[in-house]
């Protein structure tokens, strides 16, 4: 039997006591850091997008020659929506994530994604419209005016100020984009409408600069669905009213559209 201690001499010190640490929801795992692609991956990958990004021009020209850009681009953003479905803010199908600090909710992913979807929405539209008449190649100069609009923008809308080399090399992009952009032909309506997608295109650009640079900026996967879903879910309205002959213009058949688009399903799947 283990003698007993007497109290005078028993430690005054509290016991230790483990705190067990908070149990997380067991369906939510933090994500596994992805493994650093190879230089050649890198480099892939790079001029893969740059060939699409370039190609979507020429693509979209040939398009809309015999389907309405109401109709293509709720086609094309609908599949892009479609895909990225895994993604979509609040879905049920997502993980849950434990509550934190920084999180946004879903309804505040989805609110930036429709202001944004509405930018992207006037962006693809007035491009693809301005491309009814005019070239691929000028219309791929000008739309690219957009980053050379962002500090002029940025300026007006926001009072931001930037460095005077940004304003230089600003110049001189928009000088050599008029250069590259004159192909000997005078400018017409279809110039106009490029102009006016670059500028949508810049709208996007600080918008998305603003939601990710937010105090609970959202997922740029979820941000990117809700983006999509709703430039789709705008597009859709658009091809809708044109169907049903909206603002005094001749209504359009559905079948034809339908017809139209099934013959325009390999471009609309290649952008």
């Amino acid at each position: 039997v283990a003698p007993r201690v007497p109290l005078s001499r028993r430690s005054s010190r509290p016991a230790l006591v483990l705190e067990e640490p908070p149990l997380q929801d067991a369906a939510w795992a933090p994500p596994s850091p992805s493994p650093r692609p190879e230089l050649w991956q890198a480099l892939v990958a790079l001029n893969g997008c740059t060939l699409l990004w370039g190609s979507q021009h020429a693509v979209i020209k040939d398009v809309v020659s015999d389907v309405s850009p109401a109709a293509f681009n709720a086609a094309r953003f609908g599949l892009a929506a479609v895909c990225a479905l895994p993604w979509a803010p609040g879905a049920p199908w997502r993980p849950r994530r434990p509550p934190a600090a920084d999180a946004p909710p879903a309804s505040a992913t989805w609110a930036a994604g429709a202001e944004l979807g509405l930018w992207s929405c006037l962006g693809f539209a007035l491009q693809s419209v301005g491309l009814e008449t005019t070239s691929a190649g000028r219309s791929a100069f000008l739309l690219y005016l957009n980053v050379k609009l962002v500090p002029l923008l940025a300026l007006l809308l926001y009072g931001r100020t930037s460095p005077p080399r940004t304003w230089v090399s600003a110049l001189l992009a928009v000088c050599g984009t008029g250069l590259l952009a004159s192909d000997g032909s005078p400018p017409n309506v279809g110039d106009a409408w490029s102009l006016a997608a670059a500028v949508a295109s810049a709208c996007f650009i600080l918008r998305l600069e603003a939601a990710a640079a937010g105090a609970a900026p959202p997922e740029p996967a979820e941000l990117n669905a809700a983006t999509l879903t709703c430039a789709a879910g705008y597009f859709a309205l658009l091809a809708a009213a044109e169907v049903g002959g909206a603002g005094g213009a001749a209504p359009v058949p559905l079948v034809d559209a339908a017809r139209a688009l099934g013959e325009s399903s390999p471009q609309i799947c290649y952008l």
